[in-house]
């Protein structure tokens, strides 16, 4: 009859203590399971306790079919459950060179148990390992019922394949337990099975069903692991860049044919001064840049304004607003007055270019606006397309409102 249930911590304790697992062992079995029965006993309680505050592997979790996978098939192998890993050192000493490690959910093949330590093999390469490290048995069964694969396997060596659905028929082969299958249909009681490209029957109780977990790797496997893990990290970050760097293609490309007509609104009387600082910074800000993209400067400033600014140098030398303009106290910095204030427009800048700039300052404040209500810009690179509510890109800025 199948029996579904769940284990608690408590109840795999006692379950381990007073329970026999009911399979068939020679002496040599008996002798192994008396001991590890005592290895058991003295490390369950800190073992559990660790198992509990471990996030992956949660005992009380698990549940399992008792009719399709056996715990027989876990008494000759170890599970690691502790996280990020267990090492298997080349000898009996925690401080000694490692063989192995194995991650959680991973399991190796028990050899012998010595004292505190079982001497394991693992794809082909042995070492110990600390059993307060590992579960064993029932325990182990556990964890590979919640985090393995169940697979059909053959339960014993020497399993003979026959050409047809009847063991009167001739032997095509005979395979080893080691040998991998996959089960193709049932006829007559017996299996039609695949191997190495081949097909042929064996009986049904020449297979039976077990969890399969990931082998204990060698520690030149896991640093192949780790380098593998660190390209797919650099491959999948190299993909989030490009489709980045698409979008954003795509975002510029769509500011630049966007249209926005340029408008004749009414004149905001400004100074001389005003009209000096108006065109210092559309210099400082895009100097370099196409007259289109400093008529847009000079209209942001001047939008910022009209929103309720108490005049063109508040809006200029607010804080945080124009980078490196601002002594952050309301008037300009060292630098805005020594190389743009105190200087003629053309300072570091062809005649024609500065000649622009004081254009785009007149012209704005003679209520030629290119850019709408938009009181903001940044450089392109910079921009954040997807936050903005609508934007236009002139040059290398991005014109932009939330």
């Amino acid at each position: 009859m199948k029996t579904n249930f769940k284990l608690t911590v408590i109840i795999l304790i006692a379950i381990i203590m007073l329970v026999p697992t009911g399979c068939s062992k020679s002496a040599k079995k008996e002798n192994k399971e008396e001991v590890l029965q005592a290895v058991k006993q003295e490390k369950q309680v800190s073992a559990t306790i660790e198992l509990v505050e471990t996030d992956l592997l949660r005992l009380s979790e698990v549940s399992y079919d008792t009719d399709t996978a056996s715990e027989c098939d876990f008494d000759e192998k170890v599970v690691s459950y502790i996280t990020p890993s267990v090492y298997i050192y080349k000898i009996r000493d925690v401080d000694s060179e490692p063989a192995g490690i194995m991650l959680p959910a991973n399991e190796a093949n028990i050899i012998e148990i010595e004292g505190d330590w079982t001497y394991v093999e693992f794809q082909g390469t042995y070492g110990y390992v600390k059993n307060e490290s590992v579960l064993f048995g029932k325990e182990a069964f556990s964890v590979a019922s919640e985090k393995g694969t169940l697979r059909t396997v053959l339960s014993k060596d020497n399993v003979k394949v026959y050409t047809d659905s009847d063991t009167l028929s001739d032997v095509k082969a005979t395979l080893k337990k080691t040998q991998g299958i996959d089960i193709i249909s049932e006829e007559n009681g017996m299996l039609l099975i695949e191997y190495d490209g081949e097909t042929g029957y064996v009986t049904s109780d020449s297979v039976k069903e077990t969890y399969e977990l990931e082998q204990a790797m060698t520690i030149e496997d896991y640093n192949a692991y780790l380098e593998a893990l660190r390209q797919e990290e650099l491959r999948k970050q190299q993909e989030a860049e490009e489709i980045r760097r698409k979008q954003h293609e795509a975002a510029v490309a769509a500011g630049l044919e966007k249209y926005i007509p340029t408008v004749q609104g009414d004149a905001i009387p400004l100074s001389q001064e005003e009209i000096w600082l108006l065109a210092c910074i559309v210099k400082y800000e895009s100097g370099w840049q196409e007259y289109e993209g400093k008529l847009a400067v000079a209209n942001v400033v001047l939008n910022r304004y009209k929103a309720g600014a108490d005049s063109i140098a508040s809006v200029i030398y607010a804080r945080n607003q124009f980078s490196g303009v601002s002594d952050g106290n309301g008037g300009p910095s060292e630098y805005f007055k020594n190389n743009y204030l105190n200087q003629d427009l053309s300072y570091n800048l062809p005649q024609a270019y500065a000649d622009e700039c004081m254009q785009a300052a007149v012209e704005a404040a003679s209520g030629i606006n290119n850019i709408g209500d938009f009181r903001f810009f940044i450089g392109i690179n910079y921009a954040e397309f997807s936050r903005y509510s609508d934007y236009k890109v002139i040059g290398g800025h991005c014109f932009y409102k939330y």
